[in-house]
């Protein structure tokens, strides 16, 4: 196909469902041929996308104690159901958006995947960055199936107000190296400085939420996987008067992290909601050579060595023999660089059933160790 001069060869084309919206994706590079635009197509891709429509609603008698924002942030959360091997996941799509009163109170998301690189579909939905004094709820006004998506916002004045989150785990669903529970700390703002809640602060009667407590210690909050990692706060005032002006107190979420638990995880509070994403562990390899320092006496050498991997001093794994054929070299891989407690790993070598007449030096140098067997001749015994 030509068009004005230009010739195109088709790379690519895909079967559209016409029950889908669309969106296009192509790409363009500019060839480095003088006076001659050469354009290549890297990419040419028709995805299926979903629309999402939030609408915030006030239920606060038009703003009868003047706390009512000009803006409020929203999360959108893309969610991917379980399949027979994959675990189901919730994850954050992009950074919160804005909504405004300038534009009453409405957003409109265009063109979200309605499918992941895996092909899973992904099925949004939206929570509330807390709003001081008001306490947020967030309703689904359509089928989850449908590809026009739509959500209402309520924010209303509770007395008292209860927040409720949950704990977000994305680790490939590697629960073994998740902690037994979490706790979530309560903290709040006054003006510049942060703090958290103790319990003599909520309302009347908290204990019959939170048990029997010391009214003097700081409200936490804890949960596990019995409890599907969520957790809820209540009692709380959501204004207080300051100098005769009423106010909207504004919370927010911490997480405790325990030492062996902070080296695994990043955590990420997005507003009453915790994120706890998997650090990539840094692997390393070593490099164990055998050296011989033994002319004129080769013939004696054993024709193979047994070596061991420790960390610092405790063994690693299963003893490792080499010879000849693995050309007196040995590779160990997939070391981890750092201890569950963040410390650097010290290995070393140490090797078994040292041979007769040969004394053992080591020398390590960055992530390479050398062995080097000296022959070491007896000297006679001048008693004999």
């Amino acid at each position: 196909m030509t068009e004005d001069g230009i010739v195109y060869d088709l790379i690519g084309q895909k079967e559209i469902d016409s029950s889908d919206s669309l969106a296009l994706a192509v790409s363009a590079s500019t060839g480095a041929f003088r006076n001659l635009q050469q354009f290549r197509f890297d990419s040419f891709e028709y995805s299926a996308v979903k629309r999402l429509t939030i609408d915030k609603i006030w239920e606060d008698e038009s703003d009868i104690n003047g706390l009512r924002p000009d803006t409020i942030e929203v999360q959108i959360w893309a969610n991917l159901k379980a399949t027979n091997n994959k675990e189901e996941v919730r994850l954050p799509y992009k950074t919160p958006i804005e909504i405004r009163a300038t534009d009453n109170w409405t957003y409109v998301y265009d063109n979200l995947p309605k499918y992941n690189n895996e092909g899973r579909e992904i099925f949004y939905d939206v929570t509330e960055i807390p709003v001081a004094g008001y306490e947020s709820t967030s309703q689904r006004l359509n089928d989850e199936n449908d590809s026009e998506i739509q959500f209402k916002l309520s924010n209303k004045i509770q007395k008292p107000l209860t927040i409720s989150g949950e704990k977000i785990w994305l680790d490939d669903g590697n629960i073994t190296s998740r902690p037994a529970h979490i706790t979530v700390q309560l903290w709040r703002k006054d003006g510049e400085q942060e703090r958290q809640v103790q319990f003599n602060e909520l309302a009347t009667g908290y204990q019959s939420f939170y048990g029997q407590v010391n009214s003097n210690d700081f409200v936490t909050q804890e949960t596990n996987s019995n409890k599907n990692w969520e957790y809820a706060f209540s009692h709380l005032h959501g204004t207080e008067e300051i100098e005769g002006v009423e106010q909207g107190i504004q919370y927010f979420l911490k997480e405790e992290l325990s030492t062996d638990y902070k080296y695994r995880y990043v955590s990420q509070v997005i507003g009453r909601d915790i994120v706890n994403t998997a650090i990539e562990v840094e692997k390393m390899s070593l490099i164990v050579n055998k050296d011989w320092d033994d002319k004129g006496y080769e013939s004696i050498r054993p024709e193979t060595i047994t070596i061991q991997l420790l960390a610092n001093n405790k063994l690693q794994g299963n003893p490792v023999t080499i010879g000849v054929s693995e050309k007196w070299t040995w590779e160990f891989t997939d070391l981890a660089i750092r201890d569950e407690l963040g410390n650097d790993i010290l290995y070393s070598i140490k090797e078994i059933d040292v041979a007769k007449h040969y004394q053992v030096d080591q020398i390590q140098e960055n992530n390479k160790i050398t062995l080097i067997n000296k022959f070491v001749k007896e000297e006679p015994n001048p008693e004999e």
